[in-house]
């Protein structure tokens, strides 16, 4: 890393060691705060460190980045709300992960107002410290510009009206960077995570009101705004959309992690599972919530389906929204172009690859109907060995 041009003196990174590392991660680990190093400075506390000395330190030494190991973060009451519990800017506490771990072990949702959890286990360095950069400049954490290469082309779509996924979803087929062997391998999740924002957008969100930031231009038409971007190591795909009940504990307990397996429950949890990071933020003082889903060239998501990734839930102030839909024109850049229709590949591939995004809609469908019917039958009193009967089957 260029260190004169990523170092920020005061971007200063404190972090609390994981003693319960085995040697090999210990040392992936110290090759990461080696990396994080160019950044800003690096303080390492002790593997002991207790809650109240990290306040202690942090009261005498302010820092922009705290990152403590995962049971700490979910586990300690006070490190979280030392900087304001609401606060939509400001520094960040963020918990992380060395060695995998499963979805169950993060236990129920958090009482505070966001949850910042990084996976250092499955990731490469450069991703981590992609994460790490974003959190430590406030100004990088909207959009997905600042995850992508300065050069990569961002493709976008506004849904309109009563816009089909399908169309979405045959679009994305005709671009080369995605057809790329990088992700080419990775496009049945990038058409599958696609569909799961048309239906947050869609199913569970509303028409659109007038004077909020995504709509200035095309009052009550556009039901969201869909972006998709990629480069040699990270492809993000983002949708800003309107949703009444967007404060974050809504949106903690709409998205935190159910128990692996292979049947999510419902879209939010899709995204969970095939996403290798997903962030997501609702917009302080207004209805909107930006979402952005990534996957990266580690790939965890693909290579280790049932355990915790990167997720990254956080309320954000409107000032440090970047990208906004609507501005676009203004900035008429060479680098963003509308999403291009699906005739500009040949109909054999044409075929294949929509033969191959229809058979996982229909597991899709197939898998939400089970679960419907599960709830009626529950609903209706029907509790007992069936019930578990079909668990263990499944």
């Amino acid at each position: 890393m260029n260190r004169s041009a990523n170092y920020n003196p005061k971007a200063s990174i404190v972090v609390i060691p994981d003693p319960s590392l085995g040697r090999e991660r210990q040392a992936s680990l110290h090759k990461t705060w080696a990396l994080l190093r160019t950044l800003g400075p690096l303080t390492i506390l002790p593997a002991k460190t207790t809650e109240s000395q990290l306040l202690e330190h942090l009261d005498k030494r302010p820092a922009q980045l705290v990152l403590i190991p995962w049971q700490h973060y979910l586990g300690w009451t006070r490190a979280e709300g030392f900087y304001g519990l609401t606060r939509t800017s400001g520094p960040t506490v963020a918990g992380y992960f060395a060695s995998p771990i499963e979805r169950h072990e993060i236990g129920a949702t958090t009482p505070f107002h966001r949850l910042l959890l990084l996976d250092f286990a499955s990731t490469s360095q450069l991703e981590r410290w992609r994460f790490a950069r974003a959190l430590l400049d406030e100004k990088l954490r909207s959009g997905i510009q600042p995850l992508l290469n300065p050069r990569a082309i961002k493709y976008f779509e506004d849904w309109v009206g009563s816009h089909p996924p399908g169309s979405t979803i045959d679009s994305l087929i005709t671009l080369p960077a995605l057809r790329s062997e990088t992700w080419r391998a990775r496009l049945p999740a990038v058409q599958l995570i696609t569909l799961s924002l048309w239906n947050l957008a869609f199913e569970q969100g509303r028409a659109l009101a007038r004077g909020d930031w995504l709509t200035q231009i095309h009052a009550g038409k556009i039901r969201a705004y869909f972006e998709i971007g990629m480069d040699s190591d990270v492809l993000a795909i983002r949708l800003c959309f309107q949703q009444n009940a967007n404060t974050s504990k809504v949106i903690l307990r709409d998205f935190w992690p159910e128990p692996g397996g292979e049947s999510p429950s419902d879209f939010r949890q899709v995204l969970l599972q095939h996403a290798d990071f997903l962030r997501i933020h609702p917009i302080s003082d207004m209805t909107e919530v930006e979402i952005v889903v990534g996957l990266l060239k580690s790939a965890p998501a693909q290579h280790r389906p049932g355990e915790l990734r990167n997720l990254w839930i956080e309320p954000l102030s409107m000032n440090l929204v970047s990208e906004i839909p609507t501005r676009r024109d203004q900035e008429n850049t060479e680098r963003e172009r509308p999403l291009p229709p699906l005739q500009n590949i040949g109909v054999d591939e044409r075929a294949t690859l929509a033969d191959r995004a229809l058979r996982r809609v229909a597991w899709l469908e197939r898998e939400l109907s089970e679960r419907d019917a599960r709830i009626e039958e529950l609903i209706s009193g029907g509790v007992g060995p069936a019930v578990n009967d079909s668990k263990k089957s499944a």
